[in-house]
C-alpha cells in the first residue's frame, strides 16, 4: 500500500511519483490499466479535495493532463487550512486520462504529488474527487492513481 503523504519530490515533475527515488510503480501505466474511474456523464469540472494533517506553506497547486496545465491556484506562501478544495475544468478532454495534482511547497524545493486515473465521459457535468494529498489522514490512505470518491 502506498502512503499518499510520502510522494514528495523536487518541484517540476510530470511523473506520478514526482520522479523521486520511491514509488516508481506509480509511473507504470500497465499496472493501472484497469483502475480508471468513470467520471459521470455531463461532468464539466472536478472538485479536488486535499486533506492536510501537517500543512506546509503553499506556493501553488497545479493540475495537469500530460504536460497540459488544467488549472493553477496561487497561495503566495500562505498556510493552507486542513482541507483545501479546487474546481478543475475538464473542458476538451474525453476518454482515459491521468490527472496529476501537484502541491508546490513555498519554502522548500519540494512538491507533493498525487494522480487519479479517470475515464472522462463525452457528456460532462460536475463531480468531486478526494486527492490523496500530503500528510493525508487515514481515510485517504489508499493507492495513488485511484479516485477515492466520485458521487
Amino acid at each position: 500500500m502506498y502512503e499518499p503523504q510520502s510522494v514528495e519530490a523536487p518541484q517540476g515533475s510530470f511523473e506520478c511519483n514526482g520522479n523521486g527515488a520511491r514509488f516508481h510503480e506509480l509511473n507504470n501505466n500497465a499496472l493501472w490499466a484497469n483502475h480508471f474511474s468513470l467520471v459521470p456523464p455531463g461532468a464539466t469540472h472536478l472538485t479536488f479535495t486535499w486533506t492536510l494533517t501537517a500543512p506546509h506553506r503553499a506556493a501553488t497547486w497545479e493540475y495537469f493532463i500530460g504536460q497540459t496545465l488544467l488549472a493553477s491556484f496561487n497561495d503566495d506562501g500562505h498556510m493552507p487550512p486542513s482541507s483545501v478544495e479546487h474546481s478543475v475544468s475538464l473542458h476538451g478532454f474525453t476518454g482515459r486520462h491521468t490527472i496529476l495534482a501537484r502541491w508546490n511547497i513555498y519554502d522548500t524545493i519540494n512538491a507533493f504529488y498525487s494522480c487519479v486515473d479517470l475515464d472522462i465521459s463525452s457528456h460532462l457535468h460536475n463531480a468531486t474527487v478526494l486527492v490523496a494529498g500530503a500528510d493525508a489522514d487515514a481515510s485517504a490512505n489508499v493507492p495513488l492513481q485511484q479516485v477515492l470518491a466520485i458521487p
